[in-house]
């Protein structure tokens, strides 16, 4: 389905976008459907999203204090 797992991260990344159409978006599904890698992938390009729109949730002023 996927020539190596780059491409399908890509094509996870064009999901989470909202670039995908049809046959590309029905592949992407049943693939993370079945692969935890997947769905670790895609669960990853949303915490990213969320952090790069919602800069508040990066504070990481108390790993020092953690430390």
């Amino acid at each position: 389905m996927y020539e190596d797992e780059q491409q399908l991260r890509e094509r996870i990344s064009a999901l989470a976008d909202g670039q995908l159409e049809s046959d590309a978006l029905s592949q992407v599904v049943t693939t993370m459907a079945s692969s935890p890698e997947a769905r670790a992938t895609w669960h990853a390009y949303h915490v990213l999203g969320d952090v790069l729109r919602h800069p508040d949730l990066v504070d990481c002023g108390r790993d020092h204090a953690f430390l």
